[in-house]
């Protein structure tokens, strides 16, 4: 209690008592006496009401990185509309922040609060809730609401592949592209490997080839395997990211047969029997692979067929012919690898 020198005036006044110049008053005023005002007068005024209030708030579907609003009501006892304080969201009892690490209030108007915000990675498990808490003001009462089910799922990306060529032999080097869109906006993360039919693509030294995806895209070089078998084949980039469901992309290509070379050289031999040798490369010089059934002609008749185990020719033929020059063919057969070749030299007899 103040003292003051003025006079006051009561008004309408119940319930209040006056003693030795002093207001005592058990209800509470108007705050009209001051030290300053030589005109007081105090209204015994009703106290003020207790409001309970009741705040709730919907559950949540949603997918990572969605842009969703939290909406939380809140009600009154009395019906009234409520037009202040603020509201908070808890999820997993943990308040929401923005980017700045500042508590985010959504401010009560017409009884709602409401905030925009953007869902977060973490969200994406098992047993979690969001709650609303109401901060109350004045007389009137805070309240919570009941923690409601979170249910957050995965993204889903669009793969595509772009492969530079549809036709390729072994040893061929081809460009991939991985092109990785989350509807109409690019995808910003993530790995991609590649598959052919089924295996995964490995470097040179054994390891999975993995890029990252940057802006949507990754790229790279491959070089295909030296003998492979002619066929159809699909290469499938495997894209995946903490943040999206599995996806895939994928391209067919036609592997074709190779065209082989054969190495040997001319002889010269004396004897009855003579052993011819020779290899047979890819274009890159490398030993073909598998099997080849390989002819041996002298002017035109076959003399020898035998097999190259991994592009190695060693065989022997009979040559109990007379003294002379003679036409030395080997002919490469053709299989499931590998186009037929043949290559041409001479023989001569002493």
């Amino acid at each position: 209690n103040s003292n003051c020198d003025y006079s006051v005036e009561l008004s309408d006044s119940t319930n209040v008592n006056v003693t030795d110049n002093i207001l005592n008053s058990n209800t509470k005023g108007d705050a009209s006496v001051s030290y300053t005002n030589k005109k007081n007068i105090v209204k015994n005024n009703s106290a003020s009401r207790i409001i309970e209030t009741r705040t709730t708030t919907n559950a949540i579907k949603a997918k990572i990185y969605d842009n969703i609003t939290l909406t939380a009501k809140v009600t009154s006892s009395d019906s009234s509309k409520i037009n202040n304080g603020y509201v908070i969201f808890k999820v997993n009892n943990q308040s929401l922040k923005d980017k700045n690490n500042t508590l985010i209030k959504a401010y009560v108007k017409n009884s709602q609060a409401k905030i925009n915000y953007t869902v977060d990675k973490s969200w994406n498990k098992d047993n979690i809730s969001i709650v609303a808490v109401y901060s109350g003001s004045g007389n009137i009462l805070s309240s919570k609401s009941n923690a409601m089910k979170i249910n957050v799922s995965k993204r889903d990306a669009t793969v595509k592949l772009v492969c530079g060529r549809n036709v390729v032999k072994g040893g061929d080097t081809v460009s991939l592209t991985v092109i990785v869109m989350d509807a109409s906006k690019s995808v910003d993360g993530g790995q991609v490997i590649f598959k052919l039919n089924g295996q995964t693509i490995k470097d040179k030294n054994g390891k999975s080839i993995i890029l990252n995806v940057k802006n949507g895209i990754a790229t790279t070089n491959y070089v295909f395997d030296n003998g492979l078998s002619s066929k159809n084949c699909t290469i499938t980039a495997v894209y995946s990211n903490s943040a999206y469901n599995r996806a895939e992309g994928t391209y067919d290509v036609f592997i074709n047969k190779s065209i082989p070379e054969i190495v040997a050289s001319s002889i010269k031999t004396k004897t009855n029997v003579t052993r011819i040798t020779g290899k047979i490369v890819e274009i890159n010089g490398k030993a073909i692979r598998g099997t080849t059934q390989v002819a041996i002609k002298i002017n035109g008749q076959t003399f020898a067929v035998t097999a190259a185990v991994n592009g190695i020719i060693n065989t022997t033929i009979k040559t109990a012919f007379k003294p002379g020059i003679y036409k030395l063919k080997i002919v490469a057969g053709e299989n499931y690898r590998y186009f037929a070749n043949s290559w041409e030299g001479i023989i001569e007899k002493d």
